[in-house]
């Protein structure tokens, strides 16, 4: 590598390239397969979601594919209409990591 004026080589570093990792995202709590009634307030905790990178900031987003986003946040309490749920939990670290 050259400079712009074309002096000869040009030598740079020590640099560190910082590699951001996705968080994982663990339902915990309910169980696949639990009944509630359509009178219960449902429990749902994120707990053991964790991220490699320590120093990331972790947001949380609960989704039903009945009854659409339910909530934020790394636990939630909230009814649920009656059916079957599909629950997904989506883990972001504000970096492009997430899921």
């Amino acid at each position: 590598m050259s400079d712009v004026a074309g002096n000869g080589p040009v030598e740079f570093g020590p640099f560190r390239l910082m590699v951001n990792l996705p968080p994982t995202a663990v339902i915990s709590n309910p169980q696949e397969g639990d009944v509630f009634g359509t009178e219960d307030i449902v429990e749902f905790s994120g707990a053991g979601s964790s991220d490699p990178d320590e120093d990331d900031q972790l947001t949380y987003q609960w989704w039903s594919d009945r009854d659409g986003m339910l909530g934020s946040g790394p636990g939630i309490r909230t009814p649920l209409t009656a059916g079957d749920h599909r629950i997904t939990l989506y883990v972001d670290d504000g970096l492009g990591g997430d899921h």
